[in-house]
């Protein structure tokens, strides 16, 4: 229940369920007994809009409903990812909960994800738009729970972000043909490139790309020009 998206929407699905909350309880409680012993999780928003706000009421249903937890994206169905996650319904989610709260919505850091924990008092976080074209953030996480920031801090090096980049987009051309593979790695490659020098212009050249090898060679020759930006050893 937390997809935004009009083509699941419009056929009932995704955060459309937030408008038909019996329905959405009576599939949750047939997923729950089909199931068995497997543990069954809820993915939800807060409500379709904000005169329809949800949240409390539907999560403590599908705790009845026997979800073993409960994921709260802090937005609306019509908000989609713009403005701010509410991050105190997500608090007062959790407080009238017996089972966990995960809670998501604009966490992009360690640093966000700890604010979260102490803001929210949810037993986990989720981290969805955060992780798109950074997936050290994860790690990033852990090292702040484990108390390092430290390490929490620390950006990837040069040779990691290569390394990670160019396995993405050889799995994605593996996985969809080199045609749509490279059609899909072109909106991920500018989530990489957020933040480095350059970015703009190699997001340009990324989009011209038609072929592996010829992304490939971009990317090669795009991290031997940063390796020379006294910018990014100053980051790392």
């Amino acid at each position: 229940m937390g997809c935004p998206a009009p083509k699941i929407g419009g056929k009932g699905g995704g955060a459309a369920l937030l408008r038909n909350p019996e329905l959405a309880v009576r599939i949750a409680a047939a997923v729950v007994r089909a199931a068995a012993k497997i543990p069954v999780t809820v993915k939800m928003r807060t409500g379709w809009d904000d005169d329809s706000i949800v949240a409390v009421e539907l999560a403590r249903r599908m705790q009845d409903a026997g979800a073993a937890a409960v994921a709260l994206h802090g937005r609306t169905r019509t908000q989609f990812y713009s403005g701010q996650a509410d991050w105190e319904l997500i608090r007062r989610t959790a407080a009238n909960l017996t089972i966990p709260l995960i809670g998501n919505g604009d966490v992009d850091s360690a640093a966000r994800a700890l604010e979260m924990f102490d803001r929210t008092r949810c037993a986990g976080v989720m981290i969805g738009q955060g992780a798109l074209g950074n997936p050290w953030i994860f790690r990033q996480v852990a090292a702040a729970l484990a108390g390092d920031n430290a390490a929490a801090a620390v950006p990837p090096p040069l040779a990691e972000r290569f390394a990670v980049i160019t396995e993405h987009l050889e799995a994605q051309v593996q996985q969809c043909g080199e045609v749509r593979g490279i059609k899909e790695m072109r909106k991920h490659l500018a989530w990489y490139f957020k933040g480095l020098p350059g970015a703009a212009q190699h997001r340009d050249l990324v989009n011209r790309q038609t072929t592996l090898a010829g992304m490939q060679q971009l990317l090669c020759s795009y991290f031997h020009d940063l390796e020379n930006e006294p910018r990014m050893h100053m980051q790392i």
